[in-house]
């Protein structure tokens, strides 16, 4: 399942993936992303996506879950940054 959260984030549910997997499928999405230029008036451009995993566990709540995704985002995001 895929939904926009706001603005340029976007969420994906991954069902019956473990975090290693959730992982790796991250890291082709952004890979796949990175790759793709998009055309734009007279040139292209390249984009870039940080993603933020967290298994959803047992007990733990849909907001708990966002905000650890949250949370992982910014740490990935903050690693790209110059």
């Amino acid at each position: 399942a895929v939904g926009r959260r706001g603005g340029d984030e976007f969420g994906v549910i991954l069902t019956q993936a473990d975090q290693q997997t959730a992982e790796i499928k991250a890291a082709q999405l952004a890979g796949a992303v990175a790759a793709t230029p998009v055309a734009w008036k007279d040139g292209a451009f390249t984009a870039q996506v940080s993603c933020g995993v967290v298994e959803i566990a047992k007990g733990v709540s849909a907001d708990e879950a966002m905000e650890k995704a949250d949370s992982a985002m910014y740490a990935v995001k903050s690693k790209k940054s110059p």
